[in-house]
């Protein structure tokens, strides 16, 4: 393997996630019941033709057809009812010219399934199984084989992602690089494909050089891969672990967007404005901007516990497409205060799902900037010369998004993430913030000022009800007045914290993360 440089040129420019055509039409097809390895090969097809302005669009999961109701309805849609066994072969008849030939992935070793998907948006190949290949080649279709990932007799996952690292990597995106989880068959894998992304499952865990691997490891391979990106690019999907994966792209100064099961992200990074968001209701007025004075419901407290809760996940794209709308149509939303992290980089990459949320947000429903910024990072870990530029990417984020608060993660420790760094404190302060809410692990809350800006230092993480109404007793019994519980947003739901605050009982006054701020201000 060649010695590659790892020197930086400056932060990138431009939007977050590169521009394809803007959609100018639909086809809507059902992915349900269909094969795993169909899935891979329409996957790739589907990235080849949504590079184009007419696109299609996948159901594979049922909130994919609630989003649907959510586009401009000037918008053109197609839908052809093809049984699932049928549906590669609907497709393949309708775009057989944008298909170049075949990439035969190794089923004995799935990393090669993120290999061939790279060779896929380069060559413009369809995935498929060896077996598959056979009837491909012959009529109708007269698919040529461009590569078999067999031939190179690779018995390791590091291997396979050594040569792509080797022969593939120059010739893809410059802004953008994956981690993908070899048996997602479909989600990411298109848009990976459309935007010619390098694409790799490499575990920042695995340090140990293997001679099997060719003296190679996962870490150090990562690392190099990493490095050929330049600061501010974004690393797409996930990782095998998440505090070794979010440490290294954060210290090659890389935004991670937590996307691996995100649907049709070609075809919502590039749908027209939607009139109807446009013209939705502003978002309600951020609570820190009321006077630091105590409202008429919170006169004569001066002996209550004043309790918020923010729901954690907000920075991730999947979440925010599938989850956080799960969480969003429960009853009792909109019933009682609550804080929603959201991802700052929403309004850029999926606007329509954007103007959703803020049109149908509640008074008791406060957005607050996901973790750490513009995109997940940690900020301790990324190089110094990098911060001002991440810090002025995620202002501008937030502003179009209308948020004023902000959850920040950092690597205090294992657990607690608690953001410590007075330095970094400051530079955040610089930035037209209202206030920061920080950490996810701690049983004891705290709070201070730097630079004029509130720094609270979250309860939590709430795994679950019990959990959280243990958290919240405990803390009250050694007379923390002003409490934000950071609520693990997987196994927690708005009528989950309805049941909590109701065994709670009078002493315990709910507001949103916002207003907890504002009265801690108030009494310093």
């Amino acid at each position: 393997m060649q010695r590659q440089t790892t020197a930086k040129p400056r932060w990138r420019t431009g939007p977050l996630l590169p521009g394809l055509p803007q959609t100018t039409s639909l086809d809507i097809y059902d992915l349900h019941g269909v094969a795993s390895e169909d899935q891979l090969s329409i996957a790739s097809l589907v990235g080849l033709v949504n590079r184009g302005p007419a696109k299609i669009y996948l159901l594979e999961r049922d909130d994919d057809e609630f989003w649907l109701k959510q586009i401009d309805p000037a918008l053109p849609l197609t839908r052809t009812p093809i049984a699932s066994d049928g549906l590669l072969d609907h497709l393949l008849t309708l775009y057989r010219e944008q298909v170049k030939g075949l990439i035969l992935y190794d089923p004995a070793l799935p990393d090669t399934r993120n290999v061939a998907t790279t060779l896929a948006g380069l060559r413009a190949g369809l995935v498929v199984l060896p077996e598959q290949a056979d009837r491909l080649r012959e009529t109708p279709y007269h698919l040529p084989i461009l590569a078999d990932l067999r031939t190179y007799g690779w018995k390791t996952g590091v291997q396979a992602y050594a040569w792509a690292y080797e022969h593939l990597l120059p010739e893809c995106s410059r802004e953008l690089v994956a981690g993908l989880g070899p048996s997602i068959h479909s989600s990411l894998r298109s848009f990976l494909v459309a935007q010619r992304v390098f694409t790799c499952w490499l575990d920042a865990r695995k340090s140990l050089l293997s001679l099997a691997s060719g003296w190679l490891n996962e870490r150090g391979l990562f690392k190099r891969v990493l490095a050929r990106f330049p600061p501010g690019a974004v690393h797409l999907g996930w990782f095998p672990s998440e505090p070794f994966g979010i440490r290294l792209t954060s210290r090659a100064a890389l935004l991670t967007l937590a996307s691996d099961h995100c649907t049709n992200l070609a075809v919502w990074s590039s749908l027209p404005a939607n009139p109807v968001a446009q013209a939705s209701t502003p978002a309600p007025a951020n609570p820190l901007e009321q006077p630091l004075r105590a409202t008429a419901g919170e006169q004569g407290k001066s002996n209550t516990t004043y309790l918020s809760f923010t729901i954690s996940d907000g920075d991730n794209l999947q979440y925010c497409q599938h989850h956080l709308l799960h969480l969003w149509q429960d009853p009792v939303r909109g019933k009682l205060p609550l804080g929603w992290t959201i991802a700052p980089a929403l309004q850029q990459v999926m606007p329509t799902l954007a103007a959703y949320y803020q049109r149908t947000a509640t008074e008791n429903d406060e957005f607050i900037a996901g973790p750490s910024g513009v995109a997940y990072v940690l900020p301790s870990h990324l190089p110094r010369e990098q911060r001002s530029a991440f810090l002025q990417l995620t202002a501008e984020h937030m502003q179009a998004m209308q948020l004023t608060l902000l959850q920040v993660l950092d690597s205090s420790g294992w657990f607690s993430m608690k953001f410590l760094n007075s330095d970094l404190q400051k530079l955040f302060a610089a930035h037209d913030l209202r206030g920061i809410f920080s950490g996810a692990g701690s049983g004891a809350p705290s709070w201070h000022q730097r630079a004029g800006l509130p720094i609270y230092q979250n309860l939590g993480l709430a795994f679950n009800p019990a959990r959280t109404l243990s958290l919240i007793k405990r803390a009250a019994g050694r007379g923390i007045r002003f409490i934000n519980v950071y609520l693990f947003a997987w196994s927690i739901t708005p009528g989950d914290v309805q049941s909590i605050v109701e065994q709670l009982g009078d002493s315990f006054t709910v507001v949103t993360p916002g207003r907890l701020l504002a009265l801690i201000q108030q009494e310093a």
